[in-house]
């Protein structure tokens, strides 16, 4: 007997356990089904009046005028905002308008779309034939100009993008090596406070940078990259009476961490130097 009513309590719980299973699944269809048929509305059927986009606000210190960035943006008022990719007017902005860092596009129950910008700011500069393409930190183009700009750093000897517009990045292969080499120098010099002029890392045994706009100062490997700069750093107070001249760190070392500078004309170092030449015809 009680065999047999364990075998009736088991059917019953499978039984149950089966009727659940078809219960949660024809759940879900029904809610696909929905899901879909919302979408199908929402994507291709015009002015539904759910969610309308009413207000557009605009906030961030940027040279471009409210209409512009809703321009760019592609929103439109009145518009269901079920309608409207935000990442997608996100992008718009960033990559139609290049002094825009970043947008941010978000909706609020009350119909009003609100865009927040952060400013881009140029900090790197690349030179391609006689045009200075001007980039904020990602290599974003912000610019042009057909001058080198005093207060952001050339980087020297990248391979360019093959679409050099405002928008799109200034550099073809950001794992390439000259581009690595150079920006490991300018992030360990920023940490002690050195922005330097031109940065060369072409050849990595070879890297250079120009400081100040009259001091070349030989880097040599990356090799104790660090202590290199570091040591640069502290020098710097001392330099404001020299000349112009050549700082020779590619042989310091833990053991010999004497540095030379090597006084020398202007035109000296413009008939060795190529790029000292460039940033002084352009000062």
């Amino acid at each position: 007997m009680a065999e047999k009513k364990q075998k009736k309590q088991k059917k019953r719980k499978r039984r149950k356990l089966k009727k659940g299973f078809v219960v949660t699944i024809t759940l879900i269809m029904i809610l696909l089904v929905a899901a879909a048929a919302v979408f199908t509305v929402v994507r291709f059927v015009p002015d539904i009046g759910i969610m309308p986009i009413k207000t557009v606000s605009v906030t961030g210190e940027t040279p471009y005028s409210d209409e512009q960035v809703i321009r760019a943006s592609g929103v439109e008022l009145g518009k269901s905002v079920l309608k409207v990719s935000l990442g997608g007017a996100e992008k718009n902005i960033e990559k139609k308008l290049p002094y825009v860092k970043t947008a941010s596009v978000s909706y609020s129950l009350n119909g009003e779309l609100k865009i927040t910008l952060t400013p881009a700011e140029i900090k790197y500069q690349f030179k391609r034939g006689s045009i200075y393409y001007l980039t904020d930190d990602n290599c974003k183009i912000i610019d042009t100009s057909s001058e080198r700009l005093d207060t952001a750093t050339l980087i020297y000897g990248v391979p360019s993008a093959e679409d050099m517009s405002p928008g799109n990045n200034a550099v073809a292969d950001k794992n390439n090596g000259v581009y690595k080499r150079a920006k490991t120098v300018e992030e360990t010099a920023s940490v002690y406070n050195i922005i330097f002029d031109v940065i060369d890392a072409e050849n990595e045994n070879d890297i250079y940078a120009v400081y100040g706009g009259k001091f070349y100062v030989e880097i040599g490997s990356s090799l104790y990259l660090e202590e290199k700069l570091n040591h640069f750093g502290a020098m710097i107070p001392k330099l404001a009476g020299e000349d112009e001249g050549r700082i020779l760190l590619e042989n310091w070392t833990p053991s010999n961490r004497k540095v030379s500078l090597l006084s020398c004309s202007i035109d000296d170092l413009i008939k060795k130097y190529d790029v000292f030449l460039t940033i002084h015809r352009n000062r």
